[in-house]
């Protein structure tokens, strides 16, 4: 999405997380994702990038807006810079497998870049933007009261009594 203002063979900037790679002939091909989008993007890359380019890294890419054959969109790279690098022994997830949301919680900070997770936090998003401006349009005021729980941290605790109304 963020590419449709973009002209072909225009100078761009990308960062994301290596989804793919795939090695054909003397180029590299990686698709990347920043999470903004459900859609991919290919990188085209040389062979020589391969020992930097690795599943789940996230890397900065400079390069040329190009087309495929199939009218969709690819960064020709000149230059990649990797942010941080992905040691598959301590990634918990593998390329092009799935796996259950019980899997996938037990890494929330990873779970942004599972395709399923990811479509639906951007409908969340929406969703929530859609029902504020709603309301705010209405006049409501959205007020963040204090949160009741059990959990008793750094003497809150005691700043509310909560009882149940009867012993039974």
């Amino acid at each position: 999405e963020i590419f449709i203002t973009r002209q072909i063979n225009q100078d761009v900037k990308v960062q994301g997380w290596i989804k793919t790679t795939r090695s054909m002939k003397e180029l590299l091909f990686c698709d990347i994702n920043d999470g903004t989008t459900g859609e991919n993007l290919q990188l085209v890359c040389n062979k020589a990038e391969k020992s930097k380019l690795s599943f789940g890294s996230s890397i900065e890419v400079n390069g040329k807006l190009a087309e495929t054959p199939k009218g969709q969109l690819e960064v020709q790279v000149r230059d990649v810079k990797v942010i941080g690098e992905c040691p598959a022994e301590n990634y918990p997830y593998a390329a092009r497998s799935s796996y259950s949301p019980e899997y996938i919680r037990e890494n929330l900070h990873f779970r942004s870049r599972i395709s399923a997770f990811n479509s639906m936090i951007r409908c969340r998003h929406e969703l929530t933007n859609i029902t504020n401006n709603y309301l705010h349009k209405e006049g409501f005021i959205q007020i963040h009261t204090p949160i009741l729980s059990s959990n008793d941290c750094e003497g809150a605790g005691e700043v509310f009594a909560v009882r149940p109304d009867s012993d039974n």
